[in-house]
């Protein structure tokens, strides 16, 4: 049987539908714990190219994946207990997550945005808003990008975000504050 995984902080952060994403009819929502089988599913997609390759049958993969979800999810909400832990959605669906850390610096402790809705600017908005919110509260912003996901690191760099530390697979990405976007 599998542990029951921590569910979200009930934390008193706050962080505002960005306007260019609310005109678009997308929302962002606290998650709680009904949305964990949709994350679930989510964090699956997101490493589905990862593990395309690996040739163990669907339903080791699947298991393996719900084990990674579960200790990933353990850590956040452990580790970023005053974050804001949310869900995107478009038309009242989920299509994706995003987690802060609500400290100083600003942590992107994850966004994920499900494959059907990439490539359509909401990340952009939500890292634009992020570095909206950073600026006026005077905090720097940092990240963890994939050294191999280079359409990220682009994105990053394009929004003045600097490699400060080579962390093997990861790379730390910092905006000071005090940065033109």
């Amino acid at each position: 049987m599998r542990p029951m995984p921590l569910l979200f902080p009930q934390s008193t952060a706050t962080f505002a539908t960005p306007p260019s994403l609310a005109s678009r009819g997308i929302a962002l929502l606290a998650a709680h714990g009904d949305d964990m089988a949709w994350l679930r599913t989510l964090y699956g997609e997101s490493r589905a190219a990862e593990l395309a390759p690996i040739p163990w049958p669907n339903e080791m993969k699947r298991s393996f994946l719900d084990s990674q979800f579960d200790l990933q999810h353990r850590h956040f909400v452990g580790q970023f207990s005053a974050g804001s832990f949310l869900i995107v959605e478009s038309a009242r669906q989920p299509i994706g997550r995003l987690y802060l850390s609500n400290g100083d610096p600003e942590l992107v402790v994850d966004i994920c945005i499900a494959s059907a809705s990439q490539n359509s600017g909401i990340g952009t908005s939500l890292l634009q808003a992020i570095l909206d919110r950073s600026s006026t509260r005077g905090v720097d912003v940092e990240l963890h990008v994939l050294r191999h996901n280079a359409a990220a690191i682009r994105l990053y760099t394009r929004l003045g975000f600097r490699g400060v530390d080579d962390q093997g697979a990861h790379l730390l990405m910092r905006r000071a504050a005090d940065s033109a976007s």
